[in-house]
């Protein structure tokens, strides 16, 4: 978090997610992502199992999109 984080992005601790799921819009999209993309996927799974089906994770993390973003490639 500290390293980096996307404008508008709320941290929640992967320990702390399932009870704070009546923070989480279930009627929007909601993007995850941590570090290096491998707590966001577990994220994902506990989400989805939730009911969250319109989650979906930053492969690779913030250090994935940082260089994507420095390197000029497109996120899609």
């Amino acid at each position: 978090w500290n390293q980096g984080h996307l404008e508008g992005a709320k941290l929640v601790p992967l320990g702390k997610l399932l009870r704070n799921l009546d923070a989480i819009p279930r009627d929007r999209e909601v993007v995850l992502y941590c570090r290096s993309g491998s707590r966001s996927a577990h994220a994902l799974e506990l989400l989805r199992g939730a009911g969250y089906h319109r989650a979906k994770h930053l492969k690779g993390g913030i250090l994935a999109w940082q260089r994507d973003v420095s390197t000029g490639l497109s996120p899609c």
